[in-house]
């Protein structure tokens, strides 16, 4: 359970926890520095279930640094994540090891999105319109690599996958395909399930296990009001760097260039690269220039001149 200032959920989201059928359980709370009550709760259910360990960062590591820290530090050969403002029904993690079979990695449960009043029209319509896993992949259980990678394809931005409270992992998943991308805010669950699931596949559990909140506090509302240039724009400048150049992502290139047309995701960085110049140059803000900057010199191919991105776009194509 990875936590930042969630003493007003967290009570809730550690009862769900604590209530699961599934009695072999270790809880792991890892806060990432909160200035508010989230530790003391945390330690106080702690005191109540043994099964309770509170983790406490001295300074903060970010999202995706945070949710790692918590992943590294369970001892399960299961790995639930169940961020601070959710929950889970009590058969969640019993339904999903099941689902697993012993043999999937990676598991995905349907979920409930609750939004609270004032949630925003954009972030309505976002969920709404999102097509559900059943549209995607059908009745199947199990959802072999090759469908993955042909959805990833035609929605190569959407996270038809779901958020971390809806997943499952198997702890040799994990040291097969790393950690949360650090460079990512935002996306960094869509690039980990598409880094595992565009190469084994995942199970799936077609009932709705997990409840997803919306909120004003929220990190995806926070990340929304103040962090957007990064979010909307760098974000998916690093999500499609990573198709087209990650050495995990072979399978996934090979699927877009046999796809009717072809596609690119060197020649989707380079039209999101030039996008995030022109939002850079046109606003008032200096902090854009220099997250950007920060970026291109994270990854040195997008320091290239953008003709590279989009030759090296056209050589795969005929190659293909």
């Amino acid at each position: 359970m990875p936590t930042y200032r969630g003493a007003p959920w967290l009570a809730a989201c550690l009862g769900s926890a604590i209530a699961q059928t599934e009695r072999d359980l270790e809880i792991v709370v890892c806060d990432d520095a909160s200035d508010d009550d989230t530790v003391a709760i945390a330690q106080r259910v702690a005191k109540q279930d043994a099964r309770v360990r509170v983790i406490a960062n001295e300074k903060r590591a970010g999202l995706a640094g945070n949710w790692n820290r918590a992943v590294a530090a369970a001892r399960g050969e299961w790995i639930k994540l169940l961020c601070q403002d959710d929950a889970i029904t009590p058969t969640c993690v019993e339904r999903m090891i099941a689902a697993a079979a012993g043999t999937a990695g990676l598991v995905i449960c349907e979920r409930n999105v609750e939004m609270a009043p004032g949630t925003d029209e954009a972030t309505r319509r976002w969920f709404l319109d999102m097509p559900p896993m059943e549209a995607l992949f059908g009745a199947v259980e199990r959802v072999p690599a090759s469908v993955v990678r042909q959805v990833l394809v035609e929605r190569p931005g959407i996270n038809f996958f779901g958020e971390p409270t809806a997943s499952l992992l198997h702890r040799e998943t994990v040291r097969r395909y790393g950690s949360f991308h650090a460079h990512l805010i935002q996306l960094c669950d869509l690039e980990y399930w598409a880094r595992i699931a565009s190469n084994e596949g995942l199970a799936r559990v077609r009932d709705k296990l997990a409840t997803f909140r919306i909120h004003a506090a929220a990190a995806s509302a926070v990340n929304a009001e103040s962090r957007a240039f990064r979010r909307d724009v760098l974000d998916t400048l690093v999500l499609f760097h990573e198709y087209a150049f990650g050495q995990t992502f072979g399978a996934l290139r090979e699927a877009a260039a046999a796809h009717e047309p072809p596609v690119s995701f060197a020649a989707m960085a380079a039209r999101e690269l030039r996008r995030a110049r022109r939002d850079a140059r046109n606003s008032a803000d200096p902090s854009l220039r220099r997250e950007l900057d920060h970026i291109v010199a994270a990854f040195p191919r997008l320091g290239r001149p953008l003709w590279q991105l989009w030759h090296r776009a056209r050589a795969r194509w005929k190659t293909s």
